[in-house]
């Protein structure tokens, strides 16, 4: 699988590479994962983005096709009582919505899932300033819990 990350920006899309794929699910059926991305020399403004989905309600188990959302930005009270919520890092700090992981493969040691999600323009900060929407595919390793990323 290609794992990308792709800013399907009003001005063009910005791609970067997957370089890091990790998730955990806990005993008790909860699902964390986080990716990091490659340094893009076209987008260096945004640096090397890295996305995180935490603390989604997964079930039993993960199998194709099964898909998690948060479609709420984080808030405070989220984060202070373990509550599924996203982050993205792309050259600053963002809390994504309308956030989607569909499982497409599972394997013995990890899945390949693609997600979505949209963010505040990494760009613009003014009137020209537009949601974008963000699409990824990756191939995440199971891991210990430590080793999600979690920025908060």
């Amino acid at each position: 699988m290609d794992s990308r990350l792709v800013f399907h920006h009003q001005d063009g899309d910005l791609s970067f590479g997957i370089i890091s794929g990790v998730y955990n699910l806990s005993p008790s059926g909860t699902l964390s994962c986080s990716v990091a991305c490659s340094f893009s020399e076209s987008a260096e403004f945004m640096g090397s983005p890295q996305f995180a989905m935490l603390s989604l309600a997964a079930g039993e188990g993960l199998y194709v096709g099964q898909t998690l959302e948060v479609h709420s930005q984080a808030t405070s009270e989220d984060i202070c009582e373990s509550r599924p919520l996203t982050h993205l890092y792309a050259g600053e700090h963002y809390s994504p919505w309308n956030a989607r992981l569909t499982v497409v493969a599972v394997q013995e040691s990890s899945i390949d899932v693609h997600g979505s999600f949209v963010t505040a323009d990494p760009n613009y900060y003014d009137e020209r300033a537009k949601p974008t929407h963000v699409e990824f595919w990756a191939s995440l390793k199971a891991s210990p819990p430590t080793a999600i990323w979690r920025p908060l």
